[in-house]
């Protein structure tokens, strides 16, 4: 049995209102959809730029390794921590990192002027609470 409605405004009311519920679900999804985009657009650029300072400082110029070696958060004010991943690598070999391995490896990189308040240090201590990404030998061996 369908419904009947007696007064044709209260039709064009409802069905104005489905549309303008329909307009905003809609607009909402395009807006989170537009946002993301955005995002992704920031973090390429940011990507582009981080790559370009390393270059700059380096004098590398394979795009292949600047991206592998920013996609490990390498950037030209943490590049140091580079001299550091084969301690690290060794450090993790057995799958946990030893307080005096980590205390050998942070005064190692204080003498060689990584200082604690950097960006590097901070990377550093990182890779030392937590496990860096596999490849992250591989990067320091095409660097």
């Amino acid at each position: 049995m369908g419904i009947f409605l007696s007064n044709p405004f209260v039709a064009v009311t409802m069905s104005d209102k489905l549309h303008e519920r329909g307009q905003s679900l809609e607009d909402a999804f395009f807006h989170q959809l537009d946002r993301e985009l955005m995002e992704k657009m920031q973090r390429d650029l940011a990507s582009k730029e981080s790559a370009s300072h390393l270059s700059a400082a380096t004098g590398i110029s394979d795009p292949a390794v600047l991206e592998k070696l920013t996609a490990q958060q390498i950037s030209s004010e943490t590049l140091i921590c580079v001299t550091m991943v084969p301690l690290v690598t060794v450090a993790w070999a057995d799958g946990v990192v030893q307080e005096n391995e980590r205390d050998a490896i942070l005064k190692a990189a204080r003498e060689n002027g990584i200082e604690d308040s950097s960006a590097a240090f901070e990377l550093l201590g990182s890779w030392l609470q937590k496990k860096p990404p596999a490849d992250l030998l591989d990067s320091w061996k095409e660097y």
